[in-house]
């Protein structure tokens, strides 16, 4: 008669051996499904129907005019700090309205200019007023200046993309 210790023994050993030993193989790969066009169809109906539809304008990161009145501010201040500007000059003063914007600067020497600006739709209008003389040629050509400058800031900063005010409640 066999001992009990003795054949439980072989048993046990080959329950630990077989049982402690995992199997290593290729992982289970994800899950994968190729839809025809008809079930692709339905897919995009059935989460098309499962999202609220909400209007919203498009989103025009360029204006189409190259300029923005809501850039005039930037482009009145950085044309006259422009380091290639002929006539370098300084903002004193601004009121900015919905149609109707003035600026009051100051030039590097010391004489005053006046810049106004109004807005007809998408167009901007520019009137520039140089010098404590403007009937003189020089307030003349400073005021050239001063308005070809503000164009091009404008067109510069027109080309910046601006993001519109971020939408915090759906309508």
């Amino acid at each position: 008669m066999p001992l009990p210790g003795r054949t439980l023994l072989p048993v046990l050993a080959a329950a630990v051996v077989g049982g402690c030993v995992k199997q290593v193989g290729v992982p289970a790969s994800p899950v994968q499904a190729t839809l025809d066009a008809q079930q692709a169809a339905a897919a995009r109906r059935a989460m098309t129907r499962a999202m609220p539809a909400v209007e919203m304008p498009p989103l025009q990161l360029l204006p189409e005019t190259g300029t923005r009145w809501t850039d005039l501010g930037r482009a009145v201040r950085s044309a006259g700090s422009d380091g290639d500007a002929s006539v370098h000059y300084a903002v004193v003063d601004e009121q900015i309205g919905d149609t109707r914007a003035e600026f009051h600067v100051k030039t590097i020497e010391g004489f005053p200019a006046a810049v106004i600006a109004t807005r007809d739709g998408t167009a901007i209008e520019l009137a520039v007023i140089a010098g404590p003389y403007p009937e003189l040629e020089a307030s003349k050509q400073a005021a050239m200046h001063i308005q070809s400058a503000i164009r091009e800031a404008l067109r510069v900063w027109g080309r910046k993309a601006e993001l519109p005010a971020p939408v915090t409640s759906l309508p």
